[in-house]
């Protein structure tokens, strides 16, 4: 789940002859996506706003930077 990224989700198009125009949605992300549904539990909403307190966009770019360098270090080895 993307965390940080939000997407549009398509909600319908409309044909005029050859031209179609699409209608998206507003951008959100998949976690407040899931949050507004109704049919999800509240225990699924609080074990979400809790993962989502913990993330760091810091902490997890900073990792994510490490591990491409490591790749870097691989792919240059062979």
């Amino acid at each position: 789940m993307s965390w940080f990224l939000p997407s549009q989700k398509l909600l319908h198009k409309v044909r005029t002859g050859s031209h179609v125009t699409k209608v998206y949605d507003t951008a959100q992300t998949p976690c407040v996506r899931m949050l507004a549904r109704m049919d999800v539990s509240e225990e699924t909403k609080r074990r979400l706003l809790a993962t989502r307190a913990k993330l760091d966009l810091t902490s997890l770019h900073h990792e994510i930077l490490l591990c491409q360098e490591h790749l870097d270090e691989i792919a240059k080895r062979r």
